[in-house]
């Protein structure tokens, strides 16, 4: 089963994913182990179907949302995330295969 992704508010055994799954042909939003659990009546785990190889995202994360653009808007993601930390580690991550990744980010500071 071949994953690869990012995970965001890495910190104190805390994170949220967001993967490609290329077995299942899905891309994840993952809020698991997020920190406080909301609306857990509906799941931890958003899936749509994707069957292309390659994906471009644009991540937009605050201490309390995230907003997922796929390919400039093909598929979205929004999701509320209450992390009991106040880390903002980020990691890339390839599970079962090997993955290429581009990443650039910016901060806004106040």
């Amino acid at each position: 089963n071949t994953k690869a992704g990012i995970s965001f508010h890495v910190g104190n055994e805390e994170r949220t994913d967001f993967y490609l799954d290329s077995e299942t042909q899905q891309l994840i939003l993952d809020r698991e182990l997020t920190g406080k659990v909301v609306a857990s009546l509906y799941g931890t785990k958003r899936y749509i179907p994707y069957k292309k190889k390659e994906i471009s995202i644009r991540l937009f994360i605050d201490t309390s949302s995230v907003e997922v653009f796929v390919n400039q808007g093909e598929s979205v993601f929004t999701s509320r995330l209450f992390p009991t930390n106040t880390e903002f580690g980020i990691e890339l991550f390839s599970k079962n295969g090997t993955s290429e990744f581009k990443l650039t980010s910016w901060s806004i500071k106040k």
